[in-house]
C-alpha cells in the first residue's frame, strides 16, 4: 500500500473510533481531527512530545547525567566524551564515551589472546 492509502485508512479508523466513543468532548475532538487532518494532528502530538521531553531533560535528567558523567570520569580512566571535531577526525573515539567499554574489551581481548 502506498502512503496516501495508509494515511487515509488511519484517518478513517481514528475518526470512527472518536465518533463512536461515549464522551461528547471526545466526539468533538474527533471532528477536529477530521477537519485538520491526521498528519497535522500527529505533527502537533510530536511537537508536544518534544517540548515535554525537553522540559523533563532540563528539569531532572540534565543534572543526573552530569553527575553520572563526573562519577564515570573518576572511576574509568578511558572514559571521556569526545567533541564533534574529535569524532570527525577519529570516529573510533565514540567507544570511549561508553563507560567501561574500553577496559572490558581490553580485558576480553587479552584473555582471548592468552588462551588461543
Amino acid at each position: 500500500m502506498n502512503k496516501k492509502k495508509i494515511l487515509k485508512c488511519l484517518t478513517i479508523l481514528v475518526t470512527i473510533y472518536l465518533m463512536l466513543s461515549l464522551a461528547p468532548e471526545i466526539r468533538m475532538f474527533g471532528a477536529i481531527v477530521d477537519i485538520i487532518g491526521l498528519e497535522v494532528f500527529f505533527l502537533l502530538l510530536a511537537s508536544y512530545l518534544v517540548i515535554a521531553l525537553k522540559q523533563i531533560y532540563d528539569g531532572t535528567l540534565k543534572w543526573m547525567l552530569s553527575w553520572l558523567n563526573e562519577k564515570f570520569e573518576r572511576i574509568d580512566p578511558f572514559y571521556f566524551v569526545p567533541t564533534i571535531n574529535q569524532l570527525e577526525e577519529c570516529p573510533q573515539l565514540i567507544f570511549h564515551s561508553v563507560p567501561f567499554f574500553v577496559s572490558v574489551s581490553f580485558l576480553l581481548f587479552a584473555q582471548v589472546s592468552l588462551f588461543s
